[in-house]
């Protein structure tokens, strides 16, 4: 079955308190998603601001508006 995503590659995301059981520090900080994933736990890859690469589930992120 494929996955479908509501995010896009290069959006801006702001790590949201539902990953706060997985990786808490990490709670509160912006990123960009740089690609998405076609496993069953994590559905896209973030760069986070400071530099550090992470996996999520959609349900971890909100998107940033302009």
């Amino acid at each position: 079955m494929p996955k479908y995503f509501t995010f896009e590659i290069g959006d801006m995301v702001i790590v949201n308190d539902h990953s706060k059981n997985q990786i808490p520090y990490e709670v509160g900080k912006k990123g960009q998603i740089i690609s998405t994933l076609e496993v069953s736990q994590y559905d896209y890859e973030v760069l986070l601001e400071n530099g550090t690469l992470c996996r999520f589930r959609e349900i971890e992120l909100n998107k940033l508006y302009k």
